[in-house]
């Protein structure tokens, strides 16, 4: 799959996955958290990965916090998926 705000890299074992937003100091929104878990999915079933990096790009911050606003939005998400799980 093609990445909007994020880069993979695979280097023998390991996969490196970069969160690539240096403008916006690599902050977290939605895009990117449904990304990453993405990303993170498709590692975990590759047999190939056996260890995952997470870096991020440019040179000022790792990741910034994510927006209250988007924070809460990804919370009420997990919960949503929680429950439609124990309920499954």
């Amino acid at each position: 799959m093609a990445f909007t705000t994020l880069s993979t890299e695979d280097r023998g074992a390991v996969r490196i996955i970069c969160v690539d937003r240096p403008d916006k100091l690599n902050a977290l929104n939605r895009q990117t958290l449904a990304e990453l878990h993405i990303a993170f999915d498709q590692a975990a079933g590759d047999d190939a990965v056996r260890v995952v990096v997470l870096r991020g790009a440019g040179n000022r911050a790792f990741v910034a916090a994510p927006t209250s606003v988007n924070w809460q939005a990804s919370a009420r998400c997990r919960r949503a998926t929680s429950r439609a799980s124990a309920s499954a």
